[in-house]
Formats: structure tokens, C-alpha cells, sequence
């Protein structure tokens, strides 16, 4: 590299030398650390990198998230209508018409978010598969 000067700081290097200075950089850095981190290149088979339309990933990404969406809405219902029917089942309390009627709409709405979330699941598989299939 580049040799000090009398005042101990690293003398300046004309513009040719430029490329002198990286190459023993290079082989400054290559020398010391080659041992200690063994480098392996996958197969070039595996370092093709494939291009895919912006709006196949936006799809997918849109899809994606719709489907986190109707995933956490339905395990949150589903399990505060298990949580309120395990409560109301331990504590020996009696049904009555208006607790019987939420429960079914509770159920109903479970039942509407799960059918969403398998919708959802199914737009996100199709998204899925369009970019690993398209060419």
C-alpha cells in the first residue's frame, strides 16, 4: 500500500498508481483471510436469476397480505367463541335465548371468515404459482 511519509501519514498516490493500490489491497486481503473463511460457489445452474413482471409480484404480495389478514381474523374469532363456550361450560351457567342467538352469529361469522381465509388461500397459491411458473 501506499508508504508513509516523514510526518507518519500514508503519502498520497498519483491517479495511475490508483489501480497498483487496490490490486495490493486485494492481495493484502486475500492473503490473510482466504484460510480463515472458505469461500464455495454454488453451481451456475443455480445462479441463474430469473426476471418476473413487477405486477405478478405485486399480486402476490397484495395477496399475501389479504390472506395474513382473514388468518387473523378468524383464529381470533374462532377462539374467543371456543373461550366463551369453555367459560359458559365450566361455570354451569344456563343458556338463554339471547346468549344461544350470539353464539350462533359468532359461529356464523366464524364460519364466513374461514371460508374467506380458504378463498384467500387458493388467490394466494394461484399468485404463487403464476411466478414460479411464468417464463
Amino acid at each position: 500500500m501506499s508508504q508513509p511519509n516523514q510526518s507518519g501519514k500514508p503519502s498520497a498516490q498519483p491517479i495511475e498508481n490508483i489501480p497498483d493500490v487496490f490490486e495490493e489491497a486485494i492481495t493484502d486481503l486475500t492473503r490473510n483471510y482466504i484460510h480463515q473463511a472458505p469461500v464455495q460457489l454454488p453451481d451456475q445452474s443455480q445462479l441463474t436469476v430469473k426476471l418476473v413482471r413487477v405486477d405478478l409480484v405485486q399480486k402476490l404480495i397484495e395477496s399475501k397480505g389479504d390472506f395474513d389478514i382473514y388468518l387473523s381474523a378468524t383464529s381470533v374469532v374462532i377462539g374467543a367463541v371456543l373461550g366463551v363456550i369453555t367459560s359458559i361450560a365450566q361455570s354451569g351457567f344456563t343458556f338463554s335465548k339471547s346468549l344461544i342467538i350470539v353464539l350462533i352469529f359468532s359461529c356464523a361469522g366464524a364460519l364466513f371468515l374461514l371460508i374467506r381465509l380458504i378463498t384467500m388461500s387458493v388467490r394466494y397459491k394461484k399468485a404463487k404459482h403464476e411466478i414460479f411458473s411464468s417464463q
